[in-house]
């Protein structure tokens, strides 16, 4: 009986321990992989209004001067959305594409990467050595063919005449490419470029085919009639807008003339 009390004690013990063991280890894990994240995201860095604005005009002046020039490159503006999207990612210090990128209005999501040589200088100096580094891949790119030598599809996403956004975030991050510090930094493009098989943009006269909702002419550039693209930040409601056709707005407005007729009350009637 004793022997029996024994055996059942010490079996009960064992297991005890094994299951503290693996709680322990669950545990220790997670505190690894906690303690690994901290070690590897130093700062996040942040842009103000004015770097958001120089990124901007960066990706604008490369789209006004493509070579041979466009008749459908529409002017880029900076979008709150995919600024959070590419800000968040940053900070997993990852140097690979983010496979959950697609957020709405876009169906598709565009990417571009960029990690620096270490941690200093200006975030907004980080951001331009980023689309400078994209925009050499032009070397590598032939419009004629569409082909690429080597590497061409972070500047064919630049150019990439029908994108209406970016957005940018950055990381200070350390072992990504060793223990040294680096910066990580992110432009996400709403829609995407790099369409296969497509070109990123018409040849021809400057402005010459500007997309309908976008029929003025800045620098080369097609762009709105005031310019709310640039001005709203909400990249949703004006995609929404902007894509919607003609007769939608037939639509909109005759059932506005409806309710407007039933309830005495434009306000809430055309209320979007």
């Amino acid at each position: 009986m004793y022997t029996t009390l024994a055996k059942f004690t010490v079996t009960v013990i064992v297991y005890a321990c094994l299951i503290g063991n693996e709680k322990g280890i669950a545990i220790n894990k997670a505190s690894e992989v906690k303690v690994r994240n901290k070690r590897m995201v130093i700062e996040r860095l942040t842009l103000t209004s004015a770097d958001k604005q120089a990124v901007v005009d960066q990706h604008n002046l490369y789209r006004t001067n493509v070579s041979p020039t466009a008749t459908n490159m529409i002017k880029l503006a900076w979008s709150d959305e995919l600024a959070q999207l590419a800000g968040d990612y940053s900070r997993e210090c990852k140097f690979e594409h983010n496979p959950n990128r697609n957020i709405r209005p876009f169906k598709y999501v565009g990417e571009n990467l960029y990690i620096t040589g270490g941690n200093s200088g200006s975030v907004v100096g980080s951001m331009s050595d980023a689309v400078n580094s994209w925009h050499r891949e032009v070397s590598d790119f032939t419009y004629e063919t569409n082909t690429c030598a080597q590497v061409c599809g972070h500047y064919t996403q630049i150019v990439w005449a029908s994108t209406l956004y970016v957005g940018c975030g950055a990381t200070a991050c350390s072992g990504i490419t060793g223990p040294a510090a680096s910066r990580l930094v992110v432009c996400n493009y709403g829609p995407a470029g790099n369409l296969q098989g497509s070109r990123p943009y018409q040849s021809g006269s400057s402005c010459a085919s500007c997309p309908m909702e976008y029929p003025r002419c800045e620098n080369s550039l097609c762009t709105t009639a005031a310019d709310d693209q640039a001005k709203t930040g909400n990249a949703e409601r004006t995609f929404r807008m902007s894509t919607a056709t003609p007769g939608y707005f037939v639509l909109l407005m005759t059932v506005c003339a409806i309710h407007f007729l039933m309830s005495n009350s434009l306000f809430h009637a055309c209320w979007l």
